[in-house]
């Protein structure tokens, strides 16, 4: 960046390599200058410029944009915050907004109150704005457009509350247009048949059209069941013009409720599937974009389903070998794997030294879904314990399309909606994990043969441990007490404490027989 006022130039630092998405700088400039009255503010201008950097040649112009001083000066506060400028360059293209870029400025002089300048709430991040909230340069113009939403169907959509019924809807939020779906009573299967249409202008600065799936409660507030975000831009390319379906996810039903709102907002942190809606986006100009939601004409609906994705059935085989470092001693854990709205779980084994040994297969999972994989919920599996799912691991369901792997280590995370352990309580479990269509899956998969526990033999692990270098600081005085301990199959061992210090060294072998 490049802001001149009073004929002083100066510059932020240079961002590398930076493509189309959003990038924070965060810079601070300031401006002083003697004045004897407001009038001499009038006609003076802030410019802002967006520069290439160019090493070998001068630094060439993306856009600019300028910004009258009296203007700041008669605005409330006499400042401007968090507003978005559509960025010029006349030169390559009269009208063309360039980019965008969010700033705030304040003029005061020396007997004005301070007003100092905000951060930005963390829920404003995401462009939250409506169009016509950015300032565009005088020679490009504002156009209607409509965002249109095709609302198909819903699957096997979960109930949020013991006692009741799901009644389900669909919202739609882009900027700060927000429209809804009717609401269909007692339908965990719902047909809405709808076509949402959300307004805005273009250019726009926001690119996030968050879709979330929501349970009406009528004696309370109505319950999000999850959100799904998806891109403008790639609306604009043409990429959900086919129906498809969306996954929701959110919090397991006894969470705490700062956890809660945290998966609900974002996806990937979910920890319990709430159903699957069938959609289709598109986009056209209009003179006068509106907000409804319309039902669909009879014919409309059968195109739509003619064009849904070619369904067929899939097969999950889960074998859960044995669980380490597991929360606590001496009480019994379960491993629970859920694909959708199906699961299934291993027997319960009482915790010995950290360590279950289940050596079990889990009967398949047959799921109806999508000929497309990327397309099928993702495969959750947890540590269970006395009803609560404590720890999980979460992964896309073409993570496990290779059935010729023989398992793995996964490192499973705590669900802190649910429990309060560390990460390094989760536990660890070997786990054999594969997806597949169905008409293939027998062929493929006979190449498991039968799960047993192996005949083990006792063995020792050594291990040299030498020295660690720069700790956190545990104490009041900023120094730790630092230990080590080794854990190697139901086996521990703890190795000496060295006092006051960040930088210890042990210099010792430690054998562990197993």
């Amino acid at each position: 960046f490049r802001v001149k006022c009073w004929e002083e130039a100066k510059f932020s630092k240079v961002k590398h390599n930076v493509g189309v998405g959003a990038t924070h700088w965060g810079d601070h400039f300031f401006f002083s200058r003697k004045v004897g009255d407001k009038s001499e503010i009038e006609g003076q201008r802030l410019s802002i410029e967006v520069l290439d950097r160019n090493r070998l040649i001068k630094d060439s112009l993306i856009g600019s944009y300028d910004l009258d001083l009296a203007s700041i000066f008669l605005s409330p506060k006499r400042r401007i915050e968090h507003k978005w400028l559509g960025l010029a360059n006349i030169e390559k293209s009269f009208d063309k907004v360039m980019g965008f870029v969010k700033i705030s400025v304040t003029l005061v002089g020396e007997a004005d109150k301070q007003a100092p300048l905000e951060e930005e709430k963390a829920t404003d991040l995401e462009g939250k704005l409506e169009s016509m909230d950015v300032l565009l340069p005088p020679q490009s113009k504002m156009k209607g457009h409509q965002i249109l939403v095709k609302v198909l169907r819903g699957e096997n959509l979960k109930k949020m509350d013991v006692i009741g019924s799901v009644d389900p809807f669909i919202e739609v939020e882009f900027g700060a247009a927000k429209v809804r779906s009717k609401v269909l009573s007692n339908n965990p299967n719902p047909e809405w048949n709808q076509t949402l249409y959300v307004p805005l202008a273009l250019p726009t600065v926001n690119d996030v059209i968050q879709l979330r799936l929501i349970d009406q409660d009528s004696m309370s507030k109505d319950d999000i069941m999850g959100s799904y975000k998806l891109s403008f831009s790639k609306l604009k390319e043409g990429k959900y013009n086919k129906p498809f379906w969306v996954h929701f996810y959110g919090s397991q039903p006894n969470a705490k409720e700062k956890y809660a709102d945290l998966m609900i907002q974002h996806y990937e942190l979910g920890t319990d599937w709430k159903g699957r809606v069938l959609v289709s986006l598109s986009s056209e100009d209009a003179d006068t974009p509106v907000a409804k939601a319309e039902d669909m004409k009879y014919d409309e609906v059968n195109r739509s389903r003619a064009a849904a994705p070619k369904m067929i059935t899939h097969n999950l085989r889960v074998e859960v070998f044995f669980g380490m470092y597991l929360p606590e001693d001496n009480k019994p854990y379960t491993i629970m794997a859920r694909w959708g709205h199906l699961e299934q779980r291993t027997k319960k084994i009482v915790c010995k030294n950290r360590l279950v040994e289940w050596y079990e297969e889990l009967p398949f999972l047959s799921l109806e879904g999508p000929e497309d994989i990327e397309q099928l919920p993702d495969v959750i599996v947890y540590v269970r314990h006395e009803g609560d799912n404590l720890s999980y691991i979460r992964k896309p369901a073409s993570a496990y399309l290779d059935l010729n792997s023989k398992g793995g280590i996964f490192f499973f995370k705590p669900d802190k909606g649910i429990s309060k352990l560390r990460d390094d309580q989760a536990g660890i479990v070997k786990l054999r994990i594969g997806v597949g269509p169905a008409h293939t899956w027998n062929t493929q998969s006979n190449s498991w043969g039968r799960l047993s526990r192996p005949n083990f033999i006792q063995a020792s692990l050594c291990v040299n441990i030498f020295q660690a270098a720069d700790l956190v600081a545990a104490d009041d005085e900023g120094v730790s007490d630092p230990y080590l301990k080794i854990y190697y199959y139901g086996s521990e061992t703890k190795m000496k404490t060295i006092n006051s210090t960040l930088n210890p060294m042990w210099n010792e072998r430690i054998i562990i027989t197993a």
